[in-house]
């Protein structure tokens, strides 16, 4: 890049390697931080959720059923131990 001038808006803009080198860094860093941004921002919508198919084989036919269901969990009512037994929520 030494040597020849680039053009800027129709204007000629001299930059020197050190400056190149920095805005290309500036640029890298701009794009990380979007980019990390809209893949937080898309983990957001994520919800726990159970799927159960069930096949039910007679001599009439085959019946099939898909039930699903989201979980919600806000805290407000935490579900079971490992051993059964339920906390209830602190005032």
């Amino acid at each position: 890049m030494e040597g020849k001038e680039q053009t800027f808006c129709r204007a000629p803009l001299k930059l020197t390697k050190k400056d190149l080198e920095e805005l290309v860094m500036k640029r890298f860093v701009a794009l990380s931080t979007a980019f990390m941004l809209a893949i937080g921002i898309a983990g957001c919508d994520r919800k726990a959720q159970t799927k159960v198919t069930e096949v039910e084989k007679t001599p009439g036919g085959t019946t099939t059923t898909e039930v699903d269901k989201t979980v919600k969990s806000t805290g407000d009512n935490p579900p079971a131990n490992s051993s059964g037994e339920t906390v209830p929520p602190s005032k």
